[in-house]
């Protein structure tokens, strides 16, 4: 079903910061043309340039560091907490050792 945009429509959308392509884009994704238009873009803070990479202790990347402080780590613990391994991850990884077991490598 194609929806259609009014040109006062786009008009509003572009007030509130919502490009053309932006909303067509969201339009694709199954939003109503209203939401499409009048739902502002949310914005996402840059933390890479909080922090220099090589201010970083071993073991926490920049990237790391970026994705901690989106998830609400304070500055403090995303520079500084060391990296764990996800349950997941953990299970995994006893899972590729286990069955490495035996195997000669030479």
């Amino acid at each position: 079903m194609t929806k259609y945009v009014t040109p006062e429509q786009y008009d509003q959308a572009s007030q509130i910061g919502i490009s053309p392509d932006h909303v067509h884009t969201r339009l694709a994704l199954g939003w109503s043309v209203e939401r499409a238009t009048t739902e502002p873009p949310k914005r996402y803070k840059n933390y890479k340039y909080e922090v220099r990479e090589e201010d970083l202790p071993d073991g926490v990347t920049l990237e790391a560091y970026c994705q901690r402080r989106a998830k609400g780590m304070s500055q403090q613990d995303a520079a500084t907490r060391p990296w764990q391994m996800s349950k997941f991850r953990a299970r995994s990884f006893k899972d590729a050792v286990r069955e490495g077991e035996g195997h000669d490598t030479n």
